[in-house]
């Protein structure tokens, strides 16, 4: 009989003597990573570039060799934006974003610095990174989707992060516009 019952389980009894199971070998099994789904930088200044890379909805970051550094808690990340000096103190932060998150992560040791939640920006659309105020530094511009089950009552705000990432400045929020499609 196939399998070794009708239902064709797989399954067979048996006793082991195995106290804790550990992997036998590992492998990749491939993938393709879209161009927003990886960044380098040399962000410790040591001269050997970092490789910032979404696998299995994490941030991952890891050296060129394969060792890994550090790993976000698993975010459900989509899209990994720019490395940058977002607050001024001259160590670089990597700003990505999940379905409906926004993050700035250190980029360094992987702490989460700063995240925006659905809540307040709503069905998330997209980010833009500018310095939007002229203070030499960049800003972030978090967009919502119009067309977003959960929509706040602004489409986008615009943050300043040259205050720390403990109390970022509102810069603006964006004007009401049309939403899904309509011209109203």
């Amino acid at each position: 009989m196939a399998r070794q019952n009708p239902r064709r389980t797989g399954a067979a009894v048996a006793a082991s003597n195995l106290i804790e199971p550990v992997p036998y070998y590992r492998y990749f099994l491939g993938g393709t990573l879209e161009s927003d789904d990886f960044l380098a930088g040399d962000v410790d200044d040591d001269g050997s570039g970092e490789l910032f890379l979404i696998i299995g909805g994490r941030v991952v970051s890891k050296r060129p060799n394969d060792q890994l550094l550090w790993q976000s808690e698993l975010l459900e990340m989509r899209r990994l934006y720019a490395i940058t000096d977002l607050d001024g103190d001259g160590a670089a932060a990597l700003v990505a974003s999940s379905g409906d998150n926004t993050y700035v992560f250190d980029a360094v040791t992987g702490a989460i610095l700063w995240s925006q939640d659905s809540a307040v920006v709503g069905s998330f659309a997209d980010l833009r990174i500018a310095d939007f105020d002229g203070d030499g530094l960049a800003d972030l511009y978090a967009e919502n989707n119009p067309c977003g089950v959960v929509t706040p009552q602004t489409p986008g705000t615009v943050f300043s992060f040259a205050g720390g990432f403990a109390s970022p400045t509102t810069l603006w929020t964006v004007l009401e516009r049309s939403r899904c499609g309509s011209f109203a």
